[in-house]
């Protein structure tokens, strides 16, 4: 049966789905065919460093897919609104490089591209950028002391829109945005090689390519804390009324982040300059799995939220029946966190290390069963 499943599975996804009939229809491979095909699939292959099973490599395709489709949506929304004509052909360029990518990975994986999947967002017209369109963006960029993206050296150089107020609770803020972002970011400054902007802008596409496929990223500031009157001692937060995500502009350094984040030791569940970031989105991830229980249940917010950390404190006090304690086998914060009931803290520690630690992987995967979830 498990053979079978596995055969069925794999057809469906990249043959043409028949029945088969017993008795009736002739087998297209033998036992000993599907046991090689069964071996073959669990076999990992490498791609830049990073190996996949063929289920693992068929999901990051799937992320592939999700985020061509996000960035022709947003090339559409810019022609529409009447961006600058340089945006849009750095936004068409950057759609290019997601193809490219797209295939390199295909190919290596040995699966189908299914640019179809990306196609079905029924949007017509050229996505990617014309001769002309790269020539004119080029010579424009060499004109322009601020020129936003060099594509061929890779490097950031933010290109930032009208100043604007933002207000969050009673702090109100004069920011700007940062049009040549591929996230909706903001800044409360003005200076094209600003590194904090800089830093962000890289960090948040790493962190970004092992986020859930339905996680989406979240509006973000990059401000100085301490002049906008937040807590100067924070390297980030999540400000869940308004849903965005704040990075403390004083820590402008990957080496700054590492210290920060090492300073304690067993103090963070990670120690990796992608910490603060993955923590802080962890907590949208818990706060979007609240949302998405509400919904579903057709319950309120608060009664979703009791659902929800139900969950995780019946997880959490099986493992300490078991002589485990998350400061041992998570993180100090996680565990003050947990002690505390503040049970956000718990999942957005797991958040950061939900790829190598199995607390935080069980965790994680019980929240994303979302219609499942404690029943």
């Amino acid at each position: 049966m498990e053979r079978l499943q596995v055969y069925v599975e794999l057809t469906a996804i990249i043959y043409d789905f028949k029945p088969f009939i017993p008795g009736v229809s002739v087998r297209t491979y033998t036992d000993e065919q599907l046991d090689k095909m069964i071996a073959e699939e669990n076999t990992p292959k490498e791609y830049l460093g990073k190996k996949y099973t063929t289920y693992e490599a068929l999901q990051a395709q799937r992320k592939m897919e999700t985020r061509m489709r996000k960035t022709r949506q947003d090339i559409r929304l810019m022609q529409d609104g009447g961006a600058d004509p340089n945006d849009i052909t750095l936004k068409k360029a950057k759609y290019q490089g997601q193809m490219q990518t797209y295939k390199a990975f295909a190919e290596a994986m040995d699966l189908p591209e299914q640019m179809e999947r990306v196609y079905q967002d029924g949007l017509r017209g050229k996505f990617t950028p014309t001769k002309t369109e790269l020539a004119r963006a080029k010579a424009r960029d060499e004109e322009n002391s601020t020129e936003s993206m060099n594509y061929m050296s890779n490097s950031f150089r933010p290109r930032y829109g009208q100043e604007q107020e933002l207000q969050i609770s009673q702090v109100k803020m004069r920011v700007r945005p940062v049009n040549n972002s591929s996230f909706d970011m903001v800044t409360d400054t003005d200076n094209p090689r600003n590194k904090a902007v800089r830093l962000a802008e890289k960090m948040l596409k790493k962190v970004q390519t092992d986020l859930p496929d339905s996680f989406e990223m979240p509006p973000v500031a990059v401000v100085d804390f301490e002049k906008q009157g937040l807590n100067a001692n924070a390297i980030g937060g999540f400000h869940e009324a308004s849903g965005r995500l704040f990075i403390n502009s004083k820590y402008d350094t990957r080496q700054k982040i590492l210290d920060f984040v090492n300073a304690q030791k067993g103090r963070f569940a990670s120690t990796t300059e992608y910490a603060p970031y993955l923590h802080e989105l962890g907590h949208k991830f818990y706060y979007d799995s609240v949302k998405s229980i509400a919904k579903l249940r057709e319950v309120s917010y608060i009664k979703a939220q009791g659902i929800v950390d139900a969950c995780i404190y019946e997880y959490v006090h099986s493992m300490l029946l078991e002589g485990t304690t998350l400061e041992l086998s998570l993180s100090r914060y996680a565990n003050e966190g947990y002690r505390k009931q503040k049970y956000t803290e718990v999942i957005a520690e797991c958040f950061s290390v939900k790829d190598e630690n199995v607390i935080a992987k069980d965790l994680i995967g019980l929240l994303e069963k979302e219609n499942t979830i404690c029943n």
